[in-house]
């Protein structure tokens, strides 16, 4: 399912809309 489809349809806001930003998250959690 694409995102704006999930998020039109189901009403969902993504914390992190992209990759990049919840890789960076992820990144930032670890302490990489």
């Amino acid at each position: 399912m694409r995102n704006d489809r999930m998020k039109r349809e189901l009403g969902v806001t993504l914390k992190y809309p992209t990759y990049r930003e919840g890789l960076s998250a992820l990144l930032n959690e670890q302490g990489a």
